[in-house]
């Protein structure tokens, strides 16, 4: 017993190896670029997270200040093409920035491709969650008439 009281301090005294790692500085909403102004680094034990690569990234879901920032918390940064509008549609519940879309309108009858762009916050009794969603300019009026009217629907690649 004396002998592991004794490892223990000795490990303790010495320290363990730390790395810094990404925490959120502030609540981050999906879709919110990491940047150095909303990122938190700290000093935590080398080998605890796996270090994410934060370049480029967006964040897919909202991350809580103070929560740590890993790899599955981002995706890459897709800017939309030249020329695209967005229009905030209804999004399905695994909706994330950059994810490809295709936006349906019943009313007329078309389809047009799309991009999630960002999700916009959603509150206690929301029913759904909504988003901007960019998509070709050529299709952007009717897409949005239908939005307003409620017509129309985002589907998204898997």
């Amino acid at each position: 017993m004396t002998a592991l009281v004794a490892f223990t301090v000795l490990v303790d005294l010495r320290g363990s190896e730390t790395e810094l790692a990404p925490f959120a500085g502030d609540d981050l909403p999906a879709g919110t670029l990491l940047t150095d102004s909303v990122v938190e680094w700290r000093e935590i034990p080398k080998g605890l997270l796996p270090a994410p690569v934060l370049a480029g990234k967006l964040t897919a879901h909202a991350v809580g200040r103070g929560e740590p920032i890993t790899q599955t918390a981002l995706v890459d940064h897709r800017p939309p093409p030249d020329g695209w509008w967005s229009v905030e549609l209804p999004l399905p519940g695994n909706a994330s920035p950059g994810r490809a879309a295709r936006v349906v309108v019943s009313d007329p009858p078309m389809a047009t491709d799309g991009l999630v762009v960002s999700i916009a916050q959603s509150g206690t009794f929301d029913r759904g969650i909504s988003g901007l969603v960019s998509i070709p300019a050529d299709a952007a009026d009717a897409v949005a008439r239908a939005a307003a009217r409620g017509n129309a629907v985002v589907l998204l690649a898997p």
